[in-house]
């Protein structure tokens, strides 16, 4: 009973930790990266979230651990940076959301982990080119593609672009596809290596009981 009562206030506090973690990567690390302009930070921030919310999942069976992590971690961010972006608030609440869903059943956890990083991954990319489309408009991406078939009427002359050749296409592919990449290496590495550790410590586990029956 004491050994199941230790191992329920590790996790309890291990939780508490990761939720701490998650806070301080989104009200303090959230500004440092919007600060000095480093570029895929919603990337960065969003597989952060991700590998916590895997944790979190193999560390307790409770309905809800994940949602309750998630709300803390945007009050303390709403109090930390105030001036965060909506956006910003919607990627965590869409993080959360995803993450107790997925892992509602506990269920098939490294699929769950890949279907998370990727999802949140693609989400974040989609929503940056959703946010420079409603602030440039589409002449943002005709200035690309027009700037594209500058460079190629300089290097192949009088040769007309490819109709079907559309370089802000091209580009958007590109970049949800680094996304998605990202998100299923994280997914896939944060999951093996939770359930590792969550082996490793049922093991250790096990031996101390058999230990204790012994004595």
């Amino acid at each position: 009973m004491d050994q199941t009562n230790s191992s329920g206030t590790n996790s309890n506090t291990a939780i508490k930790n990761l939720t701490a973690l998650w806070a301080f990567s989104e009200g303090f690390l959230g500004g440092i990266l919007n600060a000095v302009k480093i570029p895929f930070k919603g990337l960065l921030l969003g597989n952060i979230s991700v590998t916590i919310i895997i944790f979190i999942a193999n560390l307790t069976n409770e309905k809800g651990a994940i949602l309750k992590a998630g709300t803390i971690t945007t009050i303390v961010k709403a109090i930390i940076s105030p001036y965060s972006t909506l956006p910003a608030y919607f990627a965590v609440f869409m993080q959360t959301i995803l993450g107790e869903l997925f892992f509602l059943r506990r269920r098939f956890m490294t699929l769950s982990g890949i279907m998370l990083g990727v999802i949140t991954s693609v989400l974040s990319s989609v929503q940056r080119i959703v946010i420079l489309t409603l602030l440039f408009g589409n002449a943002f991406w005709e200035t690309i593609d027009g700037f594209a078939a500058y460079i190629y009427n300089e290097f192949f002359g009088s040769k007309t672009v490819p109709p079907d050749f559309k370089l802000s296409n091209w580009l958007i592919g590109i970049y949800i596809s680094i996304h998605a990449l990202v998100g299923f290496a994280v997914g896939l590495y944060a999951s093996r290596f939770a359930r590792k550790i969550k082996s490793d410590v049922s093991g250790q586990q096990e031996f101390l009981n058999e230990f204790e029956k012994e004595r």
